[in-house]
């Protein structure tokens, strides 16, 4: 009798802190870098990671879109910048219009980082909500008449 009052006592205690089977994470932003799980996401890896909601999935591709594109200007930029610094360093005259170039390519891909973040935000934003929708809801644990007599049921 003892051990059978033990375990109804550990099951009642227990019971309120068990949630469904389902797996659900969120996922965190830091200073401008996404986390899953305690690991950093790369957008690549957060574009699959919400294929199972379509609202962030969606602003998810459009960020991807600006990410691609402030990545090419970004290194073009650069590149066309550097090719100048080279042929200063080198003793060649640098031509300006290759700097100049460089210089506005770094500059245009400014906004479309910041509408990469935007976009990353808010389906970072999307993702989060639709899980806590989605989530498990609480044990119910009920006494009473069961088919078989008076017992405990316990429903996620």
């Amino acid at each position: 009798m003892k051990h059978l009052l033990l375990t109804a006592l550990i099951i009642l205690i227990t019971i309120p802190f068990v949630k469904g089977q389902s797996h659900h994470d969120t996922i965190s932003i830091n200073q401008h870098r996404y986390y899953f799980n305690g690991n950093p996401v790369k957008p690549r890896m957060m574009l699959s990671l919400m294929k199972d909601s379509p609202d962030a999935f969606n602003r998810m591709k459009r960020a991807m879109k600006n990410h691609t594109a402030a990545n090419t200007l970004g290194i073009t930029g650069g590149v066309l910048t550097g090719v100048t610094v080279v042929m200063l360093v080198t003793g060649n005259e640098p031509e300006m219009e290759i700097l100049i170039a460089g210089a506005g390519c770094i500059l245009l891909s400014v906004p479309f980082y910041t509408l990469y973040n935007h976009n990353a935000i808010t389906a970072v934003r999307l993702f989060n909500s639709d899980i806590r929708r989605q989530g498990s809801n609480a044990v119910q644990l009920n006494l009473g008449l069961t088919n078989h007599g008076i017992g405990l049921t316990c429903r996620f």
